[in-house]
């Protein structure tokens, strides 16, 4: 088979009609495949999967170690945490997280991860919206947020 699909070089896989074949013979395999001129049309508006909104802020967190462990996301309405590689904490810790602005970490509220499958948590912020240049998270005994953090566990910075 020829590099670039049934079409033969240079053609992207059967895109345009077939030698032989009449052009609405082509339209209508589009069609068949979900494709054709009304599909820009369909699909105008709508966004990719995994792409962010203009304006919210995300960050994806790592380890000191460099592996992925979550993401930060806050539209606004109060930030969320994916967890996907931090441990669970014990009944006598909390994971904090914190806004780093100005070189000052902030706490901006806890949540508990409770297996280790990735788990989404809501943190109830108390800290008036900035415009924060990473995020971090720590590991904290207790079930408070200190005033700073005392072992982190992930950090991030925030992306567009």
């Amino acid at each position: 088979m020829a590099r670039g699909g049934r079409g033969g070089p240079g053609r992207r896989g059967g895109r345009g009609p077939r030698r032989g074949q009449p052009v609405p013979a082509h339209r209508a395999r589009q069609r068949r495949r979900g494709g054709g001129p009304g599909r820009a049309r369909r699909l105008r508006g709508r966004r990719a999967p995994g792409r962010g909104h203009p304006g919210v802020t995300h960050a994806t967190l790592a380890s000191p170690d460099g592996a992925l462990v979550g993401l930060v996301v806050d539209d606004g309405s109060g930030a969320r945490v994916l967890t996907s590689g931090l441990g669970a904490n014990g009944a006598d810790e909390v994971y904090v997280l914190w806004g780093l602005a100005d070189g000052t970490p902030r706490p901006l509220g806890t949540f508990d991860v409770t297996q280790q499958t990735p788990a989404v948590s809501s943190v109830p912020s108390t800290t008036a919206a900035v415009p924060f240049a990473g995020f971090a998270v720590s590991i904290e005994p207790g079930r408070t947020a200190p005033a700073t953090p005392t072992r982190v566990v992930a950090s991030g910075q925030v992306g567009t």
